[in-house]
């Protein structure tokens, strides 16, 4: 009996086994009819499987990749190390492209101030087009260098996905007075970027306070007296002493000179120059107040840049006054009058006289012994 029961069930088991075997062999066999029926479908086949409505990509699974890829953030101008003499313009620029929103400036460590306690920006303009929202720049201006304007320049940008790119330059800045050699007394000074050899120096950082004292005439400092000397083109043979002078020593002639660009030379030798478009005392009588001088000067020139001597206004005893202005022109007492080469005019009952020869023009004050020339 217990074999019979064992020879029984071992063929129980045997005939599962083949059944579940067949069952697996059709579901295969289905799922790879599936398979080839699904990769024979046509394309309108597909879409009306899937329940689609849109149009397949021609591009195919290409585009899908594209459409993951990041844009980068990327200078399209960066900063590069520029050499400009002190005094000269510069211009510092640039540019960048990627995701928008944008944001750009520029970074100096001892120009602007600090912004929010962190960068120290320069305001620069910033040229942004809303036709064009994935493009930025940012322009900084010096229109006269400064020694402080030299060192390393910072161009960061950033992007609306969060990128961050940096460009730097350095701004080396020369001192175009460095290795010229001067005249006697001459002093080499920056012209708007150009060493010029001249007289006309600053001596209010070069000379001092002290003042001093020779041939009876004072001046403020030791450079102030080598300016004078610097345009006699020679040393005052005389003796300097510190301080000013104590006696008043009397000159019987004397003048000063308005020429140039501003160039002004006062009655002791010592001159200065200044730039302004408006009329300026230039001279006055402070014991008797007989006699005072006016000289406009207006721009003139190539883009007005210049400055220019435009007329000359004397009042005598404050009653009479004249005016000699540019092309030979007489404004007497208000009225024009014009004068030619080598005439002379009578004013004011025989006050003042003046005579044109040439292309200058003189103004006698007849009873104070003085003249205008023009």
């Amino acid at each position: 009996v217990v074999s019979t029961q064992s020879t029984g069930s071992s063929g129980i088991n045997a005939e599962y086994g083949k059944q579940w075997y067949q069952r697996r062999v059709r579901a295969a066999a289905l799922l790879l009819l599936l398979v080839g029926v699904a990769f024979s479908l046509t394309e309108d086949e597909m879409r009306d499987y899937v329940g689609g409505t849109e149009e397949l990509d021609d591009e195919g699974p290409d585009a899908l990749t594209d459409l993951g890829e990041v844009v980068k953030l990327g200078f399209s101008q960066g900063l590069y190390t520029m050499t400009r003499n002190i005094g000269r313009s510069v211009s510092i620029t640039c540019s960048i492209s990627g995701p928008a929103p944008l944001n750009l400036y520029i970074v100096h460590d001892k120009i602007a101030t600090y912004y929010k306690n962190r960068k120290r920006r320069i305001f620069g303009e910033t040229i942004y087009d809303e036709a064009k929202p994935n493009e930025m720049s940012v322009v900084y201006v010096i229109e006269e260098t400064e020694a402080k304007h030299r060192g390393i320049y910072k161009c960061k940008g950033e992007s609306g996905d969060g990128q961050m790119i940096s460009s730097s330059g350095e701004l080396v800045l020369l001192d175009p007075c460095e290795g010229i050699q001067c005249g006697f007394r001459e002093q080499c000074v920056n012209s708007r970027g150009s060493g010029i050899c001249t007289c006309d120096y600053d001596c209010g950082l070069a000379g001092g306070d002290e003042a001093v004292c020779t041939e009876g005439i004072t001046y403020a400092s030791l450079c102030y007296l080598a300016r004078t000397e610097c345009r006699k083109g020679a040393a005052i043979p005389s003796a300097i002493e510190s301080g000013k002078c104590e006696s008043y020593k009397e000159v019987s002639a004397a003048s000063c000179t308005l020429s140039g660009e501003g160039h002004v030379t006062k009655f002791n030798g010592d001159f200065f120059s200044f730039k302004g478009n408006c009329p300026y005392k230039m001279a006055e009588d402070t014991r008797k107040g007989v006699l005072v001088v006016y000289a406009r000067t207006e721009a003139c020139g190539g883009n007005l840049e210049g400055n220019c001597l435009s007329s000359v206004t004397i009042y005598v005893d404050r009653i009479y006054g004249f005016t000699i202005e540019r092309g030979w022109l007489i404004n007497d007492n208000g009225k024009a009058r014009s004068i030619q080469n080598g005439e002379t005019l009578v004013l004011g009952g025989g006050m003042v006289s003046i005579s044109r020869v040439g292309k200058t023009m003189v103004g006698n004050i007849e009873n104070k012994k003085d003249s205008v020339l023009f």
